[in-house]
C-alpha cells in the first residue's frame, strides 16, 4: 500500500511578509516525518512530500499524488492552512475516488465537525502516531466503519467521532522522524557566526502546563507536559550528526527550559561526548538563570528567543502569560552577556489592548538594549484558545470580521479590531514596528548583516527589503 504524506504550501499565509517568511520559516515537516515512520514501522510504502520547500501549488501536489499512484494520501494543516489542504483532496478527488484522503493536524484536532463538508475521507484527532498506522491498516482491509480510536469520519451522511486517543505517554517510545524522505539539502538556516548551514528541527516535549490565552497547546495536548529525556534528545543529536551530516538544530518545544534539569543534562551529554553542533530554541524569560544558559553556550546553544506578547503589564495579566517586564530585561542582559543571540516575539491586538497598550509594546521592545531580532504578530484568535472564545463574545473590546479560517494570519492581515484599533490600524502598526525595532538602532542593522556571514546577509536584506518595502 503506497502512502503520501503532504505539507501543503503555506507561505501565502504571511502574506506581503512571504519572501521573509521563506528565508526564515522553512521549517521541514517534523510531525510527517514522525507518521512516516510509525507507519514504515507497520509495513507500509511512504513517502513525504512538502508542498512548499519544493514549490508546489494545490493542483501539481494532486496531479503528482495521482500520477504516482498512491493508495492514500495525509496532508497535515494548521487552521489558516486547512483550506489549501481541503483543495488538494477535492482535486485528487474529482480525478480518482479510490485515493483515501486523511487530514491530520491542529485544525481538524480542534475542529473535527469540520470534516463534514470536506474532501477528506477521515480525520485524526490528536496525537497520530499510534492512529495512523492503524487507520492505514484498516483501510487496507477495506474496513467500511473503521472504530480506530482518535479518528473522525463521515457515515450516511453523519459524522461519526471514535473514542479518543490516549496521550503518548513515554516519548521516548517512538521512533526517530523519518528524515530521508526529507531532500534535506533544501532546508537552510542562517546560524550566528556560522553562515547558512543544512539543519532540522527536533522536538524533546509535548503540551505545556501554562494557561496563556492565545496559545492551542492545552486544547491539542492537555496541561499535561510530557518530556524525552535528555539521553533520547542526545542520541537523535548524534544520529543526524553521523547519519546526515546536519549539524545545527531548531529545538521547537513550546518552553525548551520548563525543565531545567533535562537542559542541564542535554547540554552537558553533548560537552562529555563532543558533539560538535549548534542548537536554538525559545522559552519564558522567567525560565531561564545565567548558570543554565552558560551551560547550554557549553554545549553549542547560540541563539535564544523569549516570548514577550506585550509590554504593557496590565495585558501581560489579561493574556495570562505570568511574566513580568523586569524578568524580560534580565534574561536578555544574561544571555548577551554570555553571547547568545536574542530574538524577541509580541503581539498587538490583545484583548482590551489600546493604541497605547500597543504602542507601549512596540516602544518596549525597541528599546530593549540586549535583544537582536523580532517578530511582530498581530493577535489572531485561532480555535481551541480562550481568545477565540473572547472573540466570538467580543469580550476585551473585540469585533471578530469572519470565520473564514483561511484569513487567520498573524502577519499583513487582521480578522479582529479591538477598542481603538480598527484592523488597518493593526496592520499599519505591526510593519510600525518592524520599522521601529530595526531601522532607529544602526546596532541592530549592523549586527543582523554580519551575523552570519555575507551571503546570508545579502538573501535576508533582500527578503526584508522585499517584505516591508
Amino acid at each position: 500500500m503506497k502512502v503520501l504524506l503532504v505539507n501543503p504550501p503555506w507561505s501565502e499565509v504571511y502574506g506581503r511578509y512571504k519572501p521573509a517568511a521563506r528565508v526564515g520559516v522553512m521549517n521541514p515537516p517534523l510531525g510527517l516525518c514522525y507518521l512516516s515512520s510509525v507507519a514504515k514501522d507497520a509495513g507500509f510504502n511512504v513517502d513525504i512530500l512538502d508542498a512548499e520547500v519544493e514549490v508546489m501549488n494545490e493542483e501539481q501536489v494532486a496531479n503528482y499524488a495521482i500520477k504516482k499512484k498512491y493508495d492514500a494520501v495525509g496532508i497535515t494543516a494548521t487552521t489558516p492552512l486547512f483550506h489549501k489542504a481541503n483543495k488538494i483532496a477535492e482535486l485528487i478527488k474529482k480525478k480518482n475516488k479510490s485515493i483515501v484522503t486523511i487530514i491530520g493536524g491542529p485544525h481538524v484536532t480542534l475542529m473535527p465537525h469540520l470534516i463534514k463538508n470536506s474532501y477528506f475521507d477521515y480525520g485524526i484527532v490528536g496525537e497520530g502516531e499510534i492512529t495512523f498506522p492503524e487507520l492505514l491498516k484498516s483501510i487496507k482491509k477495506r474496513v467500511k466503519n473503521p472504530r480506530t480510536r482518535g479518528i473522525v469520519y463521515r457515515e450516511n451522511k453523519k459524522i461519526i467521532k471514535t473514542k479518543p486517543r490516549e496521550l503518548i505517554k513515554n516519548l521516548d517510545s517512538l521512533p526517530f522522524p523519518d528524515r530521508e524522505s526529507l531532500n534535506l539539502d533544501k532546508y537552510k538556516w542562517s546560524v550566528p557566526k556560522k553562515g547558512i548551514m543544512r539543519f532540522t528541527t527536533i522536538l524533546g516535549s509535548r503540551g505545556c502546563p501554562f494557561k496563556c490565552i492565545f496559545c492551542s497547546t492545552n486544547a491539542i495536548f492537555g496541561r499535561k507536559f510530557r518530556l524525552r529525556s535528555a539521553e533520547n534528545i542526545f542520541d537523535e543529536l548524534k544520529q543526524l550528526v553521523d547519519e546526515f551530516n546536519i549539524r545545527h538544530f531548531l529545538m521547537i518545544d513550546d518552553t525548551l527550559t520548563v525543565s531545567r534539569k533535562r537542559m542541564m543534562e542535554l547540554s552537558r551529554l553533548i560537552v562529555r561526548n563532543k558533539l560538535d553542533i549548534t542548537w536554538e530554541g525559545w522559552t519564558r524569560a522567567n525560565l531561564v538563570d545565567k548558570v543554565l544558559l552558560r551551560t547550554m553556550k557549553r554545549a553549542g546553544f547560540n541563539s535564544i528567543s523569549f516570548g514577550i506578547e506585550s509590554g504593557d503589564p496590565k495585558i501581560l495579566k489579561v493574556i495570562k502569560k505570568g511574566v513580568d517586564l523586569k524578568s524580560v530585561d534580565k534574561a536578555y542582559k544574561i544571555a548577551k552577556s554570555l553571547g547568545i543571540e536574542t530574538r524577541c516575539s509580541v503581539m498587538i491586538g490583545h484583548p482590551f489592548e489600546t493604541r497605547e497598550s500597543a504602542m507601549r509594546t512596540l516602544n518596549f521592545i525597541k528599546n530593549l538594549k540586549y535583544c537582536d531580532q523580532a517578530r511582530i504578530n498581530i493577535s489572531t484568535p485561532y480555535p481551541g484558545t480562550k481568545l477565540y472564545d473572547m472573540a466570538l463574545k467580543g469580550e476585551g473590546g473585540i469585533k471578530l470580521y469572519t470565520k473564514e479560517f483561511s484569513k487567520y494570519r498573524r502577519y499583513g492581515n487582521a480578522v479582529i479590531s479591538v477598542n481603538d484599533l480598527s484592523r488597518e490600524d493593526l496592520i499599519k502598526m505591526q510593519k510600525k514596528g518592524i520599522r521601529m525595532f530595526y531601522l532607529s538602532s544602526p546596532r541592530r542593522i549592523w549586527y543582523n548583516l554580519r551575523r552570519a556571514g555575507l551571503k546570508a546577509a545579502i538573501n535576508n536584506s533582500i527578503a526584508f527589503a522585499k517584505s516591508f518595502f
